[in-house]
């Protein structure tokens, strides 16, 4: 009887571990795992429980959030990664804000991405969340009566901007036909359709639409590409002078803006040489979209009917910024009444 108990127990136990394992081996395959998904790159925040005042003379150690919520850098393209974070809107001879190695963030903005930042990998078939780092930060209210005493309190707007370099996969499956006209009863792998509409890949510019026509000699593909996310796209080449760079009082100039450089467009293993900008030159948004046009000889490579990956590859520079609200207020200092003295 006991025996029957404890095998009983034993069956329990497993089918609870299995039950508790979730999915299994075939359901965790990364292959099958849709990582390119989403219009964010990094994101960049202030810790939630900011504290709200800061008497002069005060300081207190915050972390800054940085996530990579997209799929840019993988493993082996951490080296191409590079971003940095400025400060600014609040006065230095008030506040100073100074990072980890107690360097003053005005004058030397926070660089982050490279091989030295291995948890800054975007997502992956291993990970879907994406990478994270705490950045350590100290901020101090000057003490030396700065405020004056007129001024009853001092609430700028810290704005942290980050400047970054990112790309843009986008990798279709399409139905390739040489002759969709035609009349002929053939047997085919795939439907031909004109346009196929795409959703995020997992970066804040998306290519969101795909449109193809067929001529006698060519195949010509309309790429469509827009900026989705909530920031502004910048010159690829720009974040290389990140480091003598500063937002706050350079700015960007209108060369500099809404330019995306065009990476390899290739159809299966076919790579187009012929497209309009040309692969390695930039693109220019207007209106944050621009259209990308690609052609392809038929040739003796596309003679049948078939589907294949149209992988669309694009680089840019990408700028966004973050705020919070912090009241300092002056040191209030109590004196003791002078004692009168007698006669």
């Amino acid at each position: 009887m006991i025996i029957k108990k404890n095998l009983t127990l034993l069956i329990l136990a497993l089918f609870v571990l299995s039950a508790c394992s979730g999915q299994n081996v075939s359901d965790q395959d990364p292959d099958a795992i849709n990582f390119r998904t989403g219009s964010l790159g990094y994101e960049l925040r202030f810790q939630e429980n900011l504290p709200d005042t800061l008497v002069e003379g005060e300081e207190v150690d915050i972390i800054l959030e940085l996530r990579n919520r997209g799929a840019f850098p993988q493993a082996d393209e951490r080296t191409e990664s590079k971003g940095f974070i400025y400060f600014g809107g609040y006065d230095s001879n008030l506040v100073r804000i100074s990072n980890d190695d107690a360097s003053d963030v005005l004058s030397y903005p926070i660089r982050f991405g490279g091989d030295q930042d291995r948890e800054l990998e975007g997502k992956s078939p291993y990970d879907a969340q994406g990478g994270f780092k705490a950045i350590d930060l100290r901020i101090e209210s000057l003490s030396g009566g700065r405020l004056s005493e007129g001024v009853s309190s001092y609430i700028p707007n810290i704005k942290a901007s980050m400047l970054y370099q990112y790309k843009t996969i986008a990798s279709p499956s399409i139905c390739v036909d040489p002759n969709p006209r035609t009349t002929n009863a053939r047997e085919k792998t795939c439907d031909f359709t004109e346009s196929i509409s795409l959703s995020t890949q997992g970066a804040p510019v998306a290519v969101t639409r795909v449109e193809q026509s067929v001529t006698k000699d060519d195949i010509i593909y309309k790429i469509f590409v827009r900026n989705v996310g909530i920031g502004r796209v910048i010159d690829p080449d720009f974040v290389d002078n990140g480091e003598i760079f500063n937002p706050f009082s350079q700015g960007f100039s209108q060369s500099d803006l809404d330019k995306i450089r065009v990476g390899k467009i290739r159809l299966g293993t076919l790579l187009m040489s012929e497209c309009r900008p040309s692969v390695d030159n930039k693109l220019r948004l207007i209106d944050e979209e621009a259209t990308i046009f690609c052609r392809i000889p038929k040739g003796s490579n596309i003679q049948r009917t078939f589907e294949a990956p149209l992988e669309i590859n694009l680089e840019y520079s990408y700028f966004e910024s973050v705020e919070a609200q912090i009241k300092f207020i002056p040191e209030i200092e109590f004196s003791s009444p002078k004692k009168e003295v007698e006669p």
